[in-house]
């Protein structure tokens, strides 16, 4: 059966936007060489892997999502995206309909909660396209998780090897070593080898916490032990921003994730405004063919 490809839109923008010189713009002037990357990556990824099924998602806003309800601090060390990135993005959630692939996006869920809500409907085999380690807690059975970018794949069997613990675990594991990355701090005094220990040995964090009585025989240390027990509230709460949700308002009919690739005059409407050169013409004929 072949498999549907689930797209981290936002993150392999951004990786063009940092990683390719600002000579690409459109006939306006302004700067699309994030729109060029991204395009490139995009349809290299669909043509090189025959990709029949496939969706991208895109993170709409850094302050409204669910979790900034109950968590405002959520991701407020980053820094908000200017009218030029603003602008790219825009272009690559455009560009990425108009070459017939699912663009999804929301206002008040990330693009991994789009990406889990749409694995757990999915009906065939799933392979989610991006670096991003939140996603490993997605793993299954018919579920893996690619970086073309990096060559690395996960599976359940490369993350148990690594982590000791079953995927499902991850977002408790997340929760006590904390993501500075989002602005999640985990429990104080808990690193990432004591949380491993804590989950391999217990599970989740309802078995942690009720297990109290044998947590010094993992090793823990008696601070530590005082630590977790003072913090099991904003384990919990933190356990609330580190798992994603798979119910996530993601509205499209089941036909849509099939790719409906454009006849070549409606890629030269789509395109037309853009500086492209052979080699993304290339891709963009081999994509169509």
């Amino acid at each position: 059966m072949d498999p549907l490809y689930l797209i981290d839109g936002t993150l392999y923008f951004f990786r063009a936007y940092f990683g390719v010189p600002d000579v690409f713009v459109d006939r306006r002037g302004r700067a699309v060489n994030g729109v060029y990357g991204y395009l490139q990556f995009l349809l290299r990824l669909l043509v090189e892997r025959q990709a029949r099924y496939a969706a991208v998602a895109f993170d709409e806003s850094l302050t409204t999502s669910f979790r900034n309800d109950f968590y405002p601090q959520y991701k407020a060390n980053r820094a908000r995206a200017d009218t030029d990135i603003k602008f790219q993005i825009g272009v690559c959630q455009a560009l990425t309909r108009r070459l017939g692939v699912l663009e999804v996006s929301h206002p008040r869920f990330e693009a991994d909660d789009l990406m889990a809500t749409i694995a757990n409907r999915a009906r065939r085999p799933v392979i989610l396209v991006s670096r991003d380690k939140d996603l490993r807690q997605l793993l299954g059975a018919s579920i893996t998780l690619i970086d073309p970018a990096s060559d690395t794949t996960w599976d359940v069997a490369s993350f148990e090897q690594e982590y000791g613990f079953a995927p499902a675990l991850f977002a408790d594991y997340q929760a006590l070593v904390g993501d500075s990355v989002d602005n999640i701090p985990g429990v104080p005094g808990i690193g990432a080898k004591t949380a491993g220990v804590l989950i391999r040995t217990f599970g989740s964090l309802e078995q942690l916490y009720r297990g109290v009585d044998e947590w010094r025989a993992t090793g823990l240390g008696p601070k530590a032990c005082e630590r977790l027990a003072e913090h099991e509230a904003h384990a919990y709460l933190m356990r609330r921003l580190t798992r994603l949700n798979r119910q996530a308002e993601a509205r499209y009919p089941t036909s849509a994730l099939k790719l409906r690739p454009p006849a070549p005059i409606e890629m030269c409407r789509a395109l037309e405004t853009y500086t492209l050169d052979g080699r993304l013409r290339n891709l963009l004929e081999r994509y169509r063919g």
